[in-house]
């Protein structure tokens, strides 16, 4: 699909992070990292989340482009198809 509309993989990849447990969607928005000291804190609310919730906003509607293409492309080749299938 990334060959067709250039970006899906990366939006995917994204989602996948923040969907699945995963550093993304357990650790990276329930810890803040003090690198100097080398330790890390867990809890609700150590980390900005206003960036993730936009990003996924994004990346959301960025899928709904990808469905509408989907869905486009279904109905141009839908007459062909149909018209194969009549000759069965």
């Amino acid at each position: 699909m990334d060959k067709e509309l250039p970006g899906v993989r990366n939006a995917y990849d994204t989602l996948s992070e923040i969907a699945h447990p995963n550093w993304a969607g357990v650790v990276g928005l329930y810890s803040k990292a003090d690198r100097e000291k080398l330790i890390t804190y867990f809890g609700r609310g150590l980390v900005e989340s206003g960036a993730n919730r936009l990003m996924i906003a994004n990346l959301l509607v960025g899928s709904l482009g990808v469905f509408e293409h989907a869905y486009n492309r279904i109905s141009e080749l839908m007459p062909k198809y149909l018209e194969r299938l009549e000759s069965l």
